[in-house]
């Protein structure tokens, strides 16, 4: 599912990887330390299902993924993904992800 997130403005990588342990996934010096600086402007990170590329729908902000995994979190709901979600469920126009594709390639997607 597609999703949106707040990238960091220092590294580019989600502000997410900044949390908790997920900086043991990424070599990246800004993820490991935890000192995101997020942009507060959401990005659409689009995925698209395998093995047909079809693109898939959005989380909703605020809704829980991975439950029941110990990569389990939560979407953010805060009022910009609210109104980026609005506004794409609309047809307005979005910000997407610089690196998306239909595969990412490891965590940092690069």
């Amino acid at each position: 599912m597609s999703v949106l997130v707040h990238l960091c403005r220092v590294c580019g990588h989600q502000s997410a990887w900044h949390e908790g342990g997920n900086g043991g996934y990424t070599p990246c010096w800004c993820c490991r330390a935890g000192t995101a600086d997020p942009d507060p402007a959401p990005t659409l990170l689009p995925t698209t299902s395998s093995p047909h590329g079809i693109p898939e729908e959005l989380w909703q902000p605020g809704t829980q993924r991975n439950a029941g995994t110990m990569h389990a979190s939560r979407t953010c709901a805060c009022a910009a993904c609210r109104e980026a979600a609005e506004g794409m469920a609309a047809g307005t126009t979005r910000r997407e992800h610089p690196l998306a594709a239909p595969r990412l390639v490891g965590l940092s997607g690069r």
